[in-house]
């Protein structure tokens, strides 16, 4: 079973015949990344506050039955200037479930939030902020006769952050990526070839799909995939992680990367920004990599699931990279998401 999250701190102060008084305190972090996946839209966090002064004492007398018994108590404690209460995440659905899928059935984009490419887009965006990109839904899936997306970065012009994207991503809640929450993620990436080149800026940076960053600018990331063409003769798909500093924390040779196939991928995060974490790969079923004890998440951040192709601008002008990707979806377990192939 995965580990789970310590319980919050909580403090209770009780008088009976003798008064206790105590205080807590928490706090998280988020910063900035140099090449993180840009969200345009700003998640709103319910939140509730109470402010007092440094001084005030309140009284809260709370009831409490258990069975035939009724124990009244009274809480008397100093509340400091700006404590904020922060709604809890929604709790898990019952076991056994997809939750959700990306899987492009309709024949469009509608299940993921987040459209980013430049021709024939539906949400804006310019060839100044993703390049020359597109992205289409073809019948030609993992199945006959399933969807899949087709997502193209073409040769030429780049955006002005010197970076080109033909992405989709989802939202948190369809992503699930709330602290202390686990989830099975699957899909299936086919890569046309043999002729296409890939950039070699850095050796990382032709990425596929990302689980992490966050709305937030968050750094975090648990899991990103991406292909690795430093070396001609070994060209691989690569497995990383990122730290709240933006480094590189864990790196894994996945396989060679493979033309004309379908490769069908699952991943496991336990989602936690106490390091509590956990996330796992599997590649057409063998597991590729294991952590456990990582941070997955900066503290109020929502991670998001993007897949298609993001890749360096400059590095990348004289060709065109395409990337297919089919079958997105969401579970509660391993046996979940791969009962079915889609």
């Amino acid at each position: 079973m995965p580990p789970k999250s310590p319980p919050k701190p909580l403090i209770v102060l009780v008088l009976a015949g003798l008064l206790i008084s105590g205080f807590a305190a928490a706090g998280g972090f988020a910063s900035g990344k140099k090449r993180w996946h840009p969200w345009p839209t700003t998640k709103t966090r319910t939140t509730s506050t109470t402010t007092t002064g440094t001084t005030t004492t309140g009284t809260t007398t709370t009831n409490t039955t258990t069975g035939t018994t009724t124990t009244n108590t009274t809480t008397t404690g100093t509340t400091s200037t700006g404590t904020t209460t922060t709604a809890p995440p929604p709790p898990p659905p019952p076991a056994g479930k997809i939750l959700w899928r990306g899987d492009y059935t309709g024949g469009d984009f509608s299940q993921w939030q987040e459209h980013q490419w430049s021709r024939n887009n539906d949400q804006g965006y310019t060839v100044s902020m993703v390049g020359d990109s597109s992205a289409v839904v073809t019948s030609n899936g993992r199945q006959t006769g399933m969807p899949a997306a087709v997502f193209t970065d073409y040769a030429g012009a780049y955006a002005t952050d010197n970076t080109e994207r033909s992405e989709v991503a989802a939202s948190q809640s369809a992503t699930g990526s709330y602290d202390g929450q686990t989830w099975y993620y699957a899909w299936s990436t086919y890569i046309p070839g043999p002729s296409q080149q890939w950039s070699k800026n850095g050796g990382n940076f032709n990425v596929i799909t990302t689980l992490g960053h966050g709305t937030n600018g968050s750094q975090v990331v648990p899991l990103q995939l991406g292909v690795n063409a430093l070396d001609s003769g070994n060209v691989f798909i690569y497995a990383q992680g990122e730290d709240a500093q933006g480094n590189n924390v864990r790196y894994v040779n996945t396989g060679p990367l493979v033309y004309d196939q379908w490769i069908d991928w699952v991943a496991r995060i336990t989602w936690s920004a106490s390091g509590n974490g956990v996330v796992e790969l599997w590649r057409n079923g063998s597991r590729v990599e294991s952590f456990t004890g990582v941070t997955t998440q900066d503290a109020g951040s929502a991670p998001y699931w993007k897949q298609g192709v993001y890749r360096d601008g400059p590095s990348s002008a004289g060709f065109t990279n395409t990337v297919v990707h089919a079958c997105a979806r969401r579970g509660d377990s391993y046996a979940a998401v791969t009962g079915t192939v889609c």
